[in-house]
């Protein structure tokens, strides 16, 4: 479990994202104050060969989601959300 996984009580009671990844078979849920912040996270993931990211959801609809089929469309609609700023 990561320092991400719990959300602390600043951010407990703003809406918060669900970053879910995964790595040797395993998937990780992370709790992220925003989109924007999800989607960096994601990234540096995948950039750092950490796992792979899977989806993003906010108050449970998936925002955006890796399509195997089309892998640049999926990370360019990625790159699209990380484009806002992340307040923690």
């Amino acid at each position: 479990m990561t320092k991400r996984d719990i959300p602390s009580p600043a951010i407990s009671n703003r809406n918060t994202v669900k970053l879910i990844t995964s790595h040797d078979g395993e998937h990780k849920h992370y709790v992220e104050p925003s989109v924007a912040c999800a989607a960096q996270h994601a990234i540096n993931i995948c950039d750092h060969e950490e796992g792979c990211a899977q989806s993003i959801e906010q108050d449970g609809r998936i925002i955006w989601e890796f399509d195997p089929k089309q892998p640049r469309r999926s990370l360019a609609k990625l790159d699209e959300l990380a484009q806002g700023e992340c307040v923690r």
